[in-house]
C-alpha cells in the first residue's frame, strides 16, 4: 500500500474519530476502511499513463 493511499484512509478515519456519534457506526468504518484499501491497491495495480 503506497503512502498516499495510508494517508488518505487516515485522513478519514480521523474525520470519523471526531464524529463518534454512534456506536453502530464503528462497524461500518472499519468495513468502509477496507474497501477502500481494496480501492486504493486496485488502483495501484494499474498502470499510470504516462
Amino acid at each position: 500500500m503506497s503512502r498516499g493511499c495510508e494517508r488518505y484512509v487516515g485522513s478519514l478515519k480521523g474525520i470519523w474519530r471526531n464524529k463518534r456519534r454512534k456506536t453502530a457506526a464503528k462497524c461500518k468504518k472499519s468495513v468502509i476502511i477496507k474497501r477502500l484499501i481494496i480501492i486504493c491497491n486496485e488502483i495501484l495495480k494499474k498502470p499510470e499513463p504516462i
